[in-house]
């Protein structure tokens, strides 16, 4: 699978950073409630942002924008995944018949959930794309904050 690549971690853990107070999972929701609620998701953002030391004005305007640019693609990311993640369970059922499972009844399972979900990790891979680009204009600001939080790739 290509999108678990270094950058995509990367920009995974920058996004866990940011949305850490905000609370990811009521970003990735795609219903009407959550363009209510975008404001007030768009001010703790902003918040987690701000709150970063280290980093000039511009530095975290930056950042802001290219989350809110990024919203979208992560509520995207976050359905498909949960489509992969329902695809997954009806083929392999639960944890316990899945500990169950031969070798071989396992990898035939594991191939069938790979028949069945290769268009939606395409889907995937071009939307982490989109992430590791966006994230591209912000590599500087990213290293700095690597660099502050200690984190070493």
């Amino acid at each position: 699978m290509k999108f678990m690549k270094r950058k995509t971690v990367k920009a995974m853990l920058l996004a866990g950073l940011v949305f850490g107070s905000a609370g990811l999972a009521g970003l990735t929701q795609a219903s009407a409630a959550v363009k209510n609620e975008s404001k007030s998701q768009n001010s703790s953002i902003e918040s987690s942002i701000n709150s970063l030391e280290g980093l000039t004005k511009d530095e975290k305007a930056q950042l802001l924008k290219t989350e809110l640019e990024l919203e979208s693609t992560w509520n995207e990311i976050s359905k498909i995944s949960k489509k992969i993640d329902e695809i997954n369970m009806k083929i392999f059922g639960s944890e316990d018949r899945m500990a169950s499972l031969s070798d071989d009844e396992y990898d035939k399972l594991e191939k069938k959930a790979s028949d069945q979900t290769a268009k939606l990790r395409d889907k995937l891979d071009k939307l982490y794309e989109i992430v590791d680009k966006a994230y591209a204009k912000d590599e500087a600001i990213l290293k700095k904050l690597d660099r502050e939080e200690g984190i070493k790739y």
